[in-house]
């Protein structure tokens, strides 16, 4: 399992990944609650969604494998505080680049959410998503983890 993390200064996005990069679980939570949230990744694997749903905005499918949880963090805004954050309650994380992650995440919003049939006739960078994109970020993040972890 990957958990890709999008860090912000108000609000961190993040999404679990299964090894293929098929989006698992997905959420928004406030940067004040990212305590919180990673002590959840640190408790017994049965309490984990149940822990989540406050958080989750995207359930594809439950969680199913904890074998070994590797953590993406994104190397920008906000990348600091999470990775000391992680440090202190003793997960391990890998710094990813997050560059252009935004437009990818917009691509894949799209793909899991189909556009109605009017916005259809509209290219992708016109259509906007009703919702933050932070955790589509996250899966895009963890994604290009998967990838170089790969080569």
């Amino acid at each position: 399992m990957i958990l890709g993390i999008d860090p912000g200064l108000s609000k961190v996005g993040w999404a679990a990944v299964r090894e293929d990069g098929g989006l698992v679980l997905s959420g928004v939570f406030k940067a004040l609650e990212a305590k919180s949230f990673f002590e959840v990744w640190t408790k017994p694997f049965d309490k984990w969604e149940e822990n989540l749903s406050c958080w989750t905005l995207e359930k594809i499918e439950n969680l199913t494998d904890a074998s070994a949880l590797s953590i993406a963090l994104g190397n920008g805004t906000g990348s600091a505080e999470i990775a000391a954050l992680c440090r202190r309650v003793g997960l391990r994380f890998e710094l990813t680049d997050e560059r252009m992650t935004t437009l990818e995440a917009r691509l894949l919003y799209w793909k899991v959410h189909k556009p109605l049939w009017w916005q259809r006739f509209l290219p992708v960078s016109v259509r906007i998503p009703p919702r933050s994109l932070d955790d589509f970020a996250a899966w895009v993040i963890a994604r290009r983890f998967i990838l170089a972890c790969s080569i």
